[in-house]
C-alpha cells in the first residue's frame, strides 16, 4: 500500500468542508427566501385604515349620550346594510357543505336532519328487528 500524501488528504478534506459550507448557506438562503415569500403573500393588497368604526363603538356612543335614539338607529341601519351588501358578494366559505347536525338551507329540497325525523321503530327503537332469544 502506497503511503498517503498528506497534502492531497488535506486538499480533499478542505474541499469537502468547503462544499458543505456552500450547501448549508444555500439551505439557509432558501429557507429565508421561502419565509419572506410566505409573509409577502399573506399581506393584504389594500392597506387597511386601522380597526375602523364598528357597531360596538356606535353602541358605546349611544350609551354615553353622544347619539340620540334616532341617530343611533339610522347609523346602525346604514352599518348593517353596508355589511350585508359586502358579505352578499362573498363566496360561501363552506362550499355548500354543512356542519354535522346543522339545519338544511330552505328551498334546496333537503331532508331535515335524522334527529328530527320520527323513528320508524317507535320511541324505544325496537319493533322492526326481532330480538334474538338469549342463551
Amino acid at each position: 500500500m502506497p503511503p498517503l500524501n498528506p497534502v492531497s488528504y488535506l486538499a480533499q478534506a478542505a474541499s469537502v468542508v468547503g462544499w458543505s459550507i456552500v450547501v448549508i448557506i444555500l439551505v439557509v438562503a432558501g429557507f429565508a427566501t421561502i419565509s419572506w415569500l410566505r409573509k409577502w403573500m399573506k399581506e393584504d393588497d389594500i392597506p387597511s385604515g386601522g380597526t375602523g368604526f364598528g357597531l360596538g363603538e356606535l353602541r358605546r356612543m349611544h350609551a354615553r349620550g353622544e347619539l340620540t335614539d334616532e341617530e343611533f338607529e339610522r347609523a346602525r341601519g346604514k352599518m348593517t346594510a353596508s355589511a350585508k351588501a359586502i358579505t352578499s358578494n362573498m363566496p360561501d366559505p363552506a362550499g355548500g357543505r354543512r356542519a354535522p347536525g346543522a339545519p338544511p338551507k330552505e328551498g334546496l329540497g333537503l331532508q331535515p336532519p335524522p334527529s328530527s325525523r320520527p323513528n320508524p321503530r317507535g320511541p324505544g327503537g325496537a319493533g322492526m328487528n326481532p330480538q334474538r332469544p338469549g342463551p
